[in-house]
């Protein structure tokens, strides 16, 4: 794995862990769609956040 790509991993796990620390479920990581990925969607049940590398 390139050192980016292992960066860029830290990074995701890293805001993993601050939304489930404050109370967020994760509901899908790197999912992908024709246009495009999301890093990381999770929901605190009132709301949905969307995390997102370009």
């Amino acid at each position: 794995m390139a050192a980016k790509d292992e960066l860029g991993r830290r990074g995701e796990d890293e805001a993993v862990r601050y939304l489930e620390r404050r109370g967020l479920v994760v509901l899908s990581r790197n999912w992908r769609c024709r246009d495009g990925e999301l890093d990381v969607v999770a929901t605190d049940a009132t709301r949905s956040t969307v995390s997102s590398h370009t």
